[in-house]
């Protein structure tokens, strides 16, 4: 199966889930508008498997004045929608759902539709999870696996304006971290020093998420987690 039809399977999946009104951000970049911090996020995980191309679609959400701050502590070029604040994949939400099959070009346009229509379904998980209670507990969730939850822990915080709560995850983490490999300490060593610094010297005005308290944090991921997951 060549590269040309990988290319083409793509470009059919994208335009069906454009049509289910997503937008195509930029190649191979599909986002839903939700809000203005938040947009939906559509990743399409493809493999070529001799005769077929393969895709499993992942759904999540991109937080932008989160992802914006990371990429800038980090000295980072940021672009809308171009990384997952977090994501999951629909095999595992959905389990036992198989991958859609591309075979040939009979097959774009039904299961590009096909692919699309399955991946509305899921707009409402995109809308629940769009806030910034559901990034610090999807992200504490995820810490160990590393991937830059725990800085999204501590940025989300930040920007809810739980300074506090931001300081003390930063000086946990830094103690878990400095047991890790010397090249995953400094990277984020750097990281919570310039959010510190951030903390020290600006404030910041909370959405109005701030005002839930650690315990209403909890019981909402709790229920988002038994809903979806």
């Amino acid at each position: 199966m060549s590269s040309k039809f990988k290319r083409r399977v793509l470009d059919a999946c994208e335009a069906a889930l454009v049509r289910h009104g997503f937008r195509r951000v930029r190649l191979h970049t599909i986002a839903l508008d939700i809000s203005p911090d938040f947009q939906g996020w559509v990743g399409l995980n493809t493999g070529v498997y001799g005769d077929r191309v393969c895709v499993t679609p992942a759904v999540g959400i991109h937080c932008v004045p989160l992802m914006r701050l990371i990429c800038s502590l980090k000295k980072r070029h940021y672009k809308v929608s171009e990384i997952t604040t977090f994501a999951f994949s629909l095999n595992t939400i959905k389990k036992g759902i198989d991958p859609f099959n591309f075979l040939s070009e009979a097959d774009l346009e039904h299961e590009s539709e096909r692919l699309a229509s399955f991946v509305e379904q899921y707009v409402p998980l995109m809308r629940d999870f769009s806030s910034y209670e559901a990034v610090v507990a999807v992200s504490k969730w995820r810490s160990d696996m590393l991937g830059g939850y725990p800085e999204k822990v501590a940025t989300a915080l930040y920007l809810m304006g739980r300074s506090e709560e931001a300081r003390a995850w930063l000086a946990i983490q830094l103690e878990h971290f400095r047991l890790k490999e010397r090249s995953t300490f400094e990277p984020f060593e750097e990281f919570a020093s310039r959010l510190l610094h951030l903390i020290e010297t600006e404030e910041v005005s909370a959405p109005a998420a701030a005002a839930s308290s650690s315990a209403h944090l909890d019981a909402r991921w709790d229920h988002l987690r038994g809903s979806y997951l």
